[in-house]
């Protein structure tokens, strides 16, 4: 219970404002009072900032004498009330205290804070005997909500009352009986008192058998909320984008939440609150639930069809990978394909994700991907889909990148030796030696000629360092750049064309890997087969059958390598 500040309400204190409320017979806002009447009928009037006067003032509200850091703010159908204000309705013409009495009796006094609102003092403030002593009666606790008062009511006095002491916790119709027993007592003021570091929002106030509301216009009433419908559009596949439309809502804002249904039964999805959403899930039906919420928290909800089951992915007969390629803020995103079938055409949605659920970035369509200073910190992906005739279209949704981040330096892995004895000794200083692990295929160098290019040998090579996503490989003998390949899943995917492998020569050769970030080095001895020759050339097909050239090469390329790989690597402290 906050205690009443009684300093701020001594009967000294109010004795001339007493005075004053006796001698004020006027007319408030044009209406003749009756001083005459045994109640005392006021006309419902409603209240605003402005409205409120200074503390000078007797007669209508006004701030009490000790406001000066008072807050008043209204809002629709409440007045906001702050810096411990005390806001008073001085009566034109006072009320005896047996009116009062009857008033409470009758349930006719109390007021209404606003939903959130702090709590707040009512007050009554009583003129009594021949010296027009003031003393303001208040609740021992202030209440928010809806207060009628009783009177039960425990309550208190500022100034003394006869022999009694003032700030005594008596209830209210004790405290009436102590007024009672004074020579004229009469009510001069009512109103509220707002606690030290409170807030109240004060709606209305009864008085007497009249009420009073407080602060702007109410809000002007809202039309039905009117549901629209929701359908989904989209593949059911897994990982394709599903999408919520909605159509002929009237709210302000929507809501969305994915749900899966297996079995007959239904499921939240956690996270799935954005209008589109791709499922990881097979076999699962998937519907959305749209709510509809308007400025009053009024809400609607509307569920979605489900769609048929998610289906898996279609399969290419070769199996397809894609990557993001990062350059992080103001630079590009690229996403990189490998292993597709040649003459794939491909589409690209980008995505970005917030730890919980994805979000396609709208127009991102395109094979590179611009970073805006807003995608500090975001994580990309890119769904690729591939189409070519004769084939079942594909998705795949690359993994997220890092976040990202502001530009590195750039740096490139350098390499020092250029024949095989440096490269071995440039290795053992090191602490990397070649060990005897194969890569999986022998290499046959092709043979000379227009069809060598079309047979590129793939050295997949395991990498474990995560912070690479490209590798710089070279080929020993002397020192061949072979190129830089990207690292996809864990995997580098290293690339030997028929002129690399023609240009090594046969032979046992070292195949070196160098990671571009990490500096991280993989050695694997790699032998170079001569190509077989052909004795005599194979009968032409006809024009709608095979060609026999590159089926022949194609069984060169089985390779007789034995392949050692080394999983040691080395951190390179200077970058080229």
């Amino acid at each position: 219970m906050e205690p009443m500040p009684l300093a701020a309400h001594s009967g000294t204190r109010h004795t001339s404002r007493a005075l004053a409320f006796v001698l004020a017979l006027a007319v408030v806002g044009g209406a003749a009072v009756a001083a005459a009447l045994p109640v005392q009928a006021e006309s419902a009037v409603a209240v605003t900032a402005a409205d409120i006067r200074a503390n000078a003032t007797t007669t209508g509200w006004h701030l009490g004498a000790s406001d000066a850091g008072h807050t008043l703010t209204d809002t629709p159908g409440s007045l906001v009330i702050g810096g411990e204000a005390e806001l008073l309705n001085g009566l034109v013409s006072p009320l005896p205290l047996t009116d009062f009495s009857a008033s409470i009796t009758g349930s006719s006094f109390g007021w209404t804070t606003a939903a959130g609102s702090g709590p707040t003092f009512g007050l009554v403030q009583v003129s009594f005997g021949a010296n027009e002593t003031v003393t303001t009666l208040s609740p021992v606790d202030p209440v928010s909500g809806s207060t009628v008062v009783r009177l039960a009511d425990r309550w208190t006095f500022s100034g003394d009352i006869g022999a009694e002491t003032g700030s005594a916790d008596r209830t209210l119709g004790e405290v009436l009986d102590l007024l009672t027993a004074q020579s004229n007592p009469r009510v001069v003021a009512y109103g509220v008192r707002v606690p030290a570091s409170a807030t109240t929002t004060l709606s209305t106030m009864s008085w007497n058998g009249a009420a009073t509301s407080f602060g702007g216009a109410p809000a002007p009433e809202l039309p039905p909320l009117v549901t629209g419908t929701v359908t989904i559009s989209g593949t059911p596949m897994q990982y394709q984008p599903l999408s919520a439309d909605t159509q002929g809502w009237n709210a302000d804002s929507l809501r969305f939440q994915w749900f899966s249904v297996r079995d007959g039964q239904s499921e939240p999805i956690a996270g799935a609150t954005q209008r589109v959403y791709a499922s990881p899930d097979i076999g699962v039906q998937i519907g959305v639930a749209v709510m509809g919420i308007r400025g009053d928290e009024t809400t609607a909800t509307v569920n979605s069809a489900l769609t048929a089951p998610i289906v898996p992915l279609a399969l290419w007969p070769m199996d397809g990978v894609a990557q993001v390629r990062q350059q992080f803020i103001n630079g590009t995103l690229e996403a990189e394909t490998y292993g597709w079938p040649v003459g794939t055409a491909f589409s690209y949605q980008w995505f970005w994700h917030d730890g919980t659920s994805s979000h396609l970035v709208e127009g991102a369509t395109g094979k590179i991907y611009t970073l805006a200073p807003a995608d500090l910190g975001r994580r990309f992906g890119v769904i690729v889909t591939g189409t070519l005739s004769q084939f079942a279209t594909t998705s795949v949704t690359t993994g997220l990148t890092t976040a990202v981040e502001a530009p590195p330096p750039v740096v490139r892995a350098p390499i020092d030796p250029r024949t095989t004895a440096e490269l071995m000794d440039y290795l053992r200083r090191g602490g990397i030696s070649v060990g005897s692990s194969a890569l999986p295929a022998p290499f046959v160098a092709p043979a000379p000629g227009p069809t060598a290019a079309l047979f590129p040998s793939l050295a997949p090579l395991a990498w474990g360092d995560s912070r690479d996503w490209h590798v710089d490989v070279y080929l020993f003998s002397e020192q061949l750049f072979i190129g830089t390949f990207p690292v996809v899943n864990g995997v580098a995917q290293i690339k030997l064309t028929g002129e690399q492998l023609a240009a090594a020569g046969a032979g046992e050769h070292t195949l070196v890997a160098v990671g571009q970030q990490s500096g991280a080095i993989q050695a694997a001895a790699l032998t170079i087969a001569e190509a077989p020759t052909v004795a005599a050339a194979a009968p032409a097909l006809a024009a709608t059958g095979a060609e026999a050239a590159p089926l022949l090469g194609v069984a060169a390329l089985l390779l007789a390598l034995g392949a050692a790989l080394v999983v040691l690597r080395r951190r390179l402290g200077t970058r080229a």
